[in-house]
């Protein structure tokens, strides 16, 4: 199997296409079962309703295993176009308020523009986006991602009627006869709104990631460098989750320390103490990882491309151990991290080289050697 299904990425792009209008995308690749339809060539051959053959219990897990993971690739389109607005209309919600609050009318077209472009092309097309785990899931499965799904595309119509309604209010100049009251009540409905999207989000990625990461491991580990694939893979999930403890919100400190009193610092160090100890044991964990991986050789690719790109993911590793240091020793000196931002570059570093093997091999397979 060449394709990986986090690389290919050819569902999800059919899914934020069809979230912005390009339904034929579906249509194209549809065969018509029911009424005996199929394509040869040039040419349409209808077999009337004959019926098929029974399919057989492989052909039927191939099926479920397919059906999976293409609702995993739209699903994961979905709800990127769900959130990648909610910054931005987070922002201009509180410039809202703000302007209300100075009794600045700097920007009366802020709710139109956002409505016309700040969206993007798939945002307002969720509301009538239907979207439905496929029949082999189990009901438990289909019943927490219909109520999902269903959460976050009522709030993103919500959401897009409580814009039109601030467009509708500015442009009347209805602030001026009620000073701005519309906006003071929307705030809170809106922040809420966004943070129901954002908390529905994260379940539904979870979930499923863990009903298509076990049929993906399996479809991996059948091509010929499948276990340093997997290898990579297991060690970012683990790489990401030591990262996590180091790029929390509350120990951001970009300022340098300035302004925070001695008893705020050592609040801070005492709070940053567990995640700091968090962090070095999966450090740990991962120097024992990466040492057992970087000894698991696969003959025929001895020298070849695939293990210099291999070897060099773990080489990365290495190096960002400098950073993760230096980061920790702030954590429980200072109780704060100033370069979050040089954490998030090495591990975008490391992660590039998996990318990069995946797609050596979806372009060469074994002749890139």
């Amino acid at each position: 199997m060449k394709s990986f299904r986090y690389f290919s990425g050819i569902i999800l792009v059919a899914a934020l296409a069809c979230l912005c209008g390009c339904d034929q995308l579906f249509k194209a690749g549809s065969r018509g079962s029911e009424t005996g339809e199929r394509k040869s060539g040039k040419h349409t051959v209808t077999t009337g309703s004959k019926k098929s053959a029974k399919p057989s219990a492989a052909k039927m897990k191939d099926k479920a295993e397919s059906e999976a993971i293409e609702f995993h690739n739209i699903l994961y389109g979905v709800l990127a176009a769900a959130n990648k607005p909610l910054e931005k209309i987070s922002k201009e919600m509180t410039g809202a308020v703000g302007d209300a609050h100075r009794d600045y009318l700097s920007d009366r077209t802020r709710w139109r523009s956002l409505r016309n472009s700040g969206l993007g092309k798939g945002f307002p097309k969720i509301p009538g986006f239907d979207l439905k785990p496929p029949e082999t899931f189990s009901s438990e499965d289909r019943e927490f991602f219909n109520a999902g799904i269903t959460t976050v595309r009522d709030s993103v119509r919500e959401i897009i009627a409580l814009i039109d309604e601030l467009e509708t209010y500015y442009a009347a100049e209805d602030y001026k006869d009620d000073w701005f009251k519309k906006v003071y009540m929307t705030a809170p409905r809106m922040e809420a709104l966004i943070a129901t999207i954002r908390d529905a989000s994260d379940p539904l990625r979870e979930r499923v990631d863990e009903i298509t990461d076990e049929i993906d491991a399996r479809n991996v580990a059948k091509i010929p460098v499948g276990q340093w694939v997997l290898n990579m893979r297991g060690f970012m999930k683990k790489y990401r989750a030591m990262t996590a403890c180091l790029l929390r919100a509350e120990f951001a400190d970009p300022s340098h320390g300035t302004g925070i009193t001695p008893e705020q610092r050592r609040a801070r160090i005492a709070a940053a103490e567990e995640w700091a100890a968090k962090a070095e044991a999966l450090c740990a964990e991962l120097d024992e990882l990466a040492a057992e991986q970087r000894a698991h050789a696969i003959a025929d690719y001895e020298g070849s491309r695939y293990e210099k790109i291999y070897h060099k993911f773990y080489a990365e590793y290495d190096e960002s151990k400098i950073v993760i240091r230096r980061v920790l020793r702030g954590m429980r000196e200072k109780g704060s991290i100033y370069d979050q931002n040089s954490i998030k570059s090495d591990q975008r570093d490391i992660a590039r080289h998996l990318g990069e093997f995946v797609r050596l091999w979806n372009e060469k397979g074994s002749r890139g050697k």
